[in-house]
C-alpha cells in the first residue's frame, strides 16, 4: 500500500456505532450500537481527518476516496505504554465450539467444520448448477451441545494456529481462546429546560455504546482491566501522510477517542509454514478479519479472477448467515441502497490452478488486504484476508452419518 501509516484509535468514552434503526425525539427512544464498527465508519473518519486543515475540510472527495483504510482490527495496548501487546481476530466460523461433560471440566472442544463431497441420496436447498458448493459440516455426529460461551474474538495466537493446524483440540477455558466481545454502556439522557434548570416531561432518551475496557477475569478488578483500541493501515494517496496524532470524535455522539501512530511491523505477519501447506494442498480457506461485500452475496467474482497467475475457484462458504449495509450519501443527498455483506469470520474454501511459485506470490498479495469485489468497497476496508490451509481431498462423507459412501 503507498505511504502506508498504522493508526491506533483508542476510544475514551462508549463508541456509538449506530445499526440503522430510527432514532429521533420520541420519548424512550434508544440509540442502539453494533457489536463492533464497519471498516467504512473507520474509512469515513480517517478521510475527514486526512482532508481536514485548520479545522476546514480543504481536500477533494476525489481525492480522499483514493485513501485505503485496512482494519479496523481490534487491539489490546501495554497498560502503562501505547504500543500493541495483542491482536485479535473474529472467532472463525469454521471453529465449532462444544460444551464437554461437567465432570471434565468447565472447558469447550473445539471442531473443525469442512466441505465434504455430497452423497448420493443427500437433499440440498441449493440447485444443481456446474460450479454447484460443497456442503460443510463436522467430521462426525456429536450429541454435545453448541456452546453459548463461545468468544466473538480469538486471541491471534490461537487465530494463528487454528490457521495452520485446524484440528479437534483438547478442552479449552473460552477465555484461553480470546474475550466475548466488547462490553457495552448503556446511558439515560434527559432534555433539560434552560430557563428552570429541570428535565423535560417525557423526554427521555437511552444511548447504548461500546466499552474498549474490558474485564480480564469473570471478578473484573480494575487493575487487571484489559486496554483495547481499533487499528488501522492507512494508505494509498498522499493525504494520508498528513494525518495527524490527536484527538478527535468518533461514531453517534461523537464521543472522544486519541489517534496515535503505530509501527508499520507491527501488523501480523504472514507465517512461512502457511505458504508451504497451501503450496502443497494447491487450496486454502479464507477467513475474513471484516465483513467483506461481493455482487452475487456470499461468491466472490474479484478474487477468482485470475491473478499473479494463479486462478482460483470458490469450492465452499461457512458463514453464520449475512448482514446488511446501508447509510447516507451526501454527494446524492440521500440514503444508500442496503447491500448485503459476508460476516466477519466467514470462511471461503478455494481451489488454486497454479505454479508453486505462483501461489507463494498470491498467498503474499491476499494476505491481511481487501477482497470485496468493488475497489472501492476494497479501498474502504471490506474483505480483509487471512489465509489459512485446507486439504481439498480431505472432502469424504462425515462418519457415522448412516449415508453410504
Amino acid at each position: 500500500m503507498h505511504n502506508q501509516c498504522v493508526w491506533i484509535i483508542e476510544p475514551r468514552d462508549p463508541v456509538i456505532v449506530r445499526d440503522g434503526r430510527p432514532f429521533d425525539n420520541t420519548p424512550g427512544a434508544r440509540a442502539r450500537t453494533l457489536p463492533f464498527p464497519y471498516p467504512s465508519t473507520l474509512a469515513g473518519m480517517v478521510r475527514t481527518r486526512a482532508g481536514t486543515v485548520g479545522g476546514s475540510f480543504t481536500a477533494t472527495p476525489t481525492d480522499v476516496l483514493q485513501i485505503a483504510v485496512r482494519g479496523p482490527l481490534l487491539v489490546q495496548l501495554d497498560p502503562v505504554e501505547d504500543r500493541v501487546t495483542k491482536y485479535f481476530a473474529p472467532a472463525p466460523a469454521d471453529a465449532l465450539l462444544l460444551e464437554v461433560e461437567k465432570q471434565d471440566g468447565d472447558g469447550v472442544r473445539v471442531v473443525q467444520l469442512k466441505p465434504f463431497e455430497p452423497p448420493k441420496g443427500l437433499l440440498t436447498a441449493m440447485p444443481d448448477q456446474p460450479d454447484q458448493l460443497l456442503p460443510v459440516g463436522p467430521d462426525e455426529v456429536d450429541p454435545a451441545k453448541p456452546s453459548k460461551r463461545a468468544p466473538r474474538f480469538w486471541d491471534w495466537q490461537q487465530f494463528e494456529r487454528w490457521l495452520q493446524e485446524p484440528v479437534p483440540r483438547q478442552p479449552i477455558k473460552p477465555r484461553e481462546l480470546g474475550i466475548g466481545g466488547l462490553p457495552q454502556n448503556s446511558r439515560m439522557h434527559v432534555a433539560m429546560q434552560k430557563d428552570k434548570r429541570t428535565g423535560e416531561e417525557g423526554k427521555l432518551f437511552q444511548t447504548i455504546g461500546l466499552e474498549f475496557t474490558h474485564p480480564a477475569s469473570e471478578q473484573h478488578p480494575l487493575d487487571a482491566a484489559r486496554r483495547l483500541a481499533l487499528l488501522v493501515a492507512v494508505g494509498g494517496h498522499n493525504l494520508a501522510a498528513k494525518i495527524d496524532a490527536g484527538f478527535d470524535t468518533l461514531g453517534g455522539e461523537r464521543r472522544t477517542v486519541v489517534w496515535r501512530k503505530g509501527d508499520t511491523d507491527t501488523l501480523p505477519s504472514l507465517p512461512a509454514k502457511l505458504v508451504q501447506q497451501v503450496q502443497t494442498h494447491t487450496a486454502c480457506r479464507i477467513i475474513l478479519l471484516t465483513p467483506a461485500i461481493f455482487k452475487q452475496g456470499y461468491r466472490p467474482t474479484w478474487l477468482c479472477t485470475t491473478q499473479h497467475g494463479v486462478k482460483p475457484t470458490l469450492r465452499a462458504v461457512c458463514g453464520t448467515g449475512y448482514g446488511v449495509i446501508s447509510g447516507w450519501d451526501y454527494d446524492q443527498r440521500k440514503p444508500k441502497p442496503t447491500r448485503r455483506m459476508l460476516p466477519a469470520g466467514s470462511v471461503l474454501y478455494l481451489h488454486l490452478d497454479g505454479e508453486p511459485a505462483a501461489i507463494e506470490a498470491w498467498v503474499q498479495a491476499v494476505w491481511l488486504q481487501a477482497i470485496s469485489d468493488a475497489e472501492q468497497d476494497r479501498r474502504d476496508g471490506f474483505g480483509l484476508a487471512a489465509i489459512g490451509i485446507w486439504n481439498e481431498k480431505d472432502t469424504a462423507v462425515p462418519a457415522d452419518w448412516g449415508i453410504p459412501k
